[in-house]
């Protein structure tokens, strides 16, 4: 623990005003739409980091934690949305639930709990799957919330959605809670259930063989990763204003996986970058998308360009740099200092070889 707390002062604390400086810069020097789209990027860091505590420490893929996100957002939505507003969108809705109406945080914890329950009760079959098939079953627990929030009308609306969602979700709200999730991530991940649940992701026989269990420490990785997933949904629930299945499926899937790969499955840090820099390559593929014009040549749109960006992004990291824009190291301040003393000494050097080039140039034209 004494040295989680030392290590908090370099990988955390930098992450924490590295996201706060990015958000505030793009959020006051940008229009409306832009301001929305740092909010959006703040919550999808909140997500990926959920991706990171179980994809990250465990090295097990998973295609299914958008499905705990729909969770946390549906029930949030529920538990928020005016009463009268309530009785006039849901048909057959029990009348405890039209009645019951929460503040918006209790409402985003209790989604995070549902979801960190339903994903307590699915570790238990998981527990007995290997790499592979519990990747697979992720995908069927996506693909089974899915259909169940597209057909459950009297609680989610089905495929209508649900609307009137009081869209209280700002700026500083998604930056403290990210700071919160950045901070608890980095101690569970430190501590010792944090340390056996990597020993997992690094050598899985090495780790059964000295009392590891495999099955429980995953799980619980699955389940604390449901929780923040969960939160990041609530947060992105009451950002829209409205919800609807498709924004928890196959597509925002892969966006957040995406994320977390570019920046580096294995680290805390991998999780902040790669969103920062999936969020602004996102953004500049959707400027250019319906055309732009160039001194007086507008160039022509270019449907699903987003998306195969992102594709082409995802596989030139894959093919170059395999552990991620971080090389798979986290963050740190002193690293930080070292790299620019780096430049600096870069620099110095160059100035001398040049001296040193001239010098010689001088002499032998003598």
């Amino acid at each position: 623990m004494k040295q989680a707390v030392r290590g908090f002062a370099d990988t955390p604390l930098v992450l924490i005003i590295l996201a706060t400086v990015v958000a505030t810069a793009f959020f006051a020097g940008g229009d409306g739409s832009m301001r929305r789209i740092v909010v959006a990027a703040g919550v999808n860091a909140i997500a990926v980091v959920g991706l990171y505590v179980y994809i990250g420490l465990t090295g097990v893929f998973s295609f299914g934690q958008l499905a705990f996100m729909a969770i946390g957002a549906y029930t949030t939505a529920v538990l928020t949305v005016p009463v009268i507003s309530k009785s006039v969108l849901f048909d057959g809705m029990p009348e405890w639930l039209v009645d019951l109406n929460l503040p918006t945080f209790i409402a985003i914890v209790v989604g995070a709990l549902l979801a960190a329950l339903v994903a307590l009760a699915l570790s238990v079959p998981m527990a007995r799957m290997g790499d592979l098939t519990i990747s697979l079953g992720t995908l069927a627990i996506l693909v089974a919330v899915y259909v169940v929030v597209g057909n459950w009308s009297a609680v989610t609306n089905g495929s209508k959605g649900i609307t009137a969602i009081p869209t209280d979700t700002t700026l500083p709200v998604v930056l403290i809670v990210l700071a919160v999730v950045i901070a608890g991530v980095w101690f569970f991940q430190e501590s010792a259930l944090g340390l056996k649940i990597r020993a997992t992701r690094e050598d899985s026989v090495a780790a059964r063989a000295i009392g590891i269990s495999i099955g429980f420490h995953r799980g619980v990785a699955f389940v604390v990763s449901a929780f923040v997933v969960g939160i990041a949904g609530g947060l992105y629930a009451h950002l829209q204003g409205s919800l609807s299945p498709d924004a928890f499926y196959i597509g925002p899937t892969f966006i957040l996986i995406a994320m977390l790969v570019v920046g580096g499955i294995s680290t805390l840090s991998g999780a902040i970058i790669g969103t920062l820099v999936i969020s602004a390559l996102r953004y500049g593929l959707q400027l250019i998308e319906p055309g732009v014009e160039l001194g007086g040549f507008t160039t022509p749109t270019l449907p699903g360009i987003s998306e195969v960006g992102l594709a082409v992004a995802l596989l030139l990291i894959l093919a170059l740099r395999r552990t991620g824009l971080t090389g798979g190291r986290e963050i740190s301040a002193a690293g930080f200092v070292e790299w620019v003393r780096g430049i600096g000494r870069g620099r110095r050097r160059d100035k001398a070889d040049g001296r040193a080039s001239e010098e010689t140039h001088e002499e032998v034209g003598a």
